[in-house]
């Protein structure tokens, strides 16, 4: 799963999420179209918040960052 499937699993927009984060939903926008990479620290956070381990979380990004640099 990406950023984005995680985020609509819960029902959560960008917005939404963005305020949990204490970010601004630009940031979200720029992670999920792989223009910015989260810190550890709110990949943890986003872990909690959409309820899975980090793992998923790095996953998520570093399978993204792997894919986009392949094409």
């Amino acid at each position: 799963m990406n950023l984005v499937q995680l985020r609509n699993s819960k029902s959560l927009t960008q917005l939404e999420l963005a305020l949990k984060l204490r970010v601004n939903q630009t940031t979200v926008s720029k992670w999920e179209k792989k223009k910015a990479l989260p810190s550890i620290k709110t990949m943890q956070k986003m872990a909690e918040i959409l309820d899975v381990d980090l793992k998923s979380i790095v996953y998520c990004f570093v399978k993204d960052k792997e894919k986009t640099q392949n094409e």
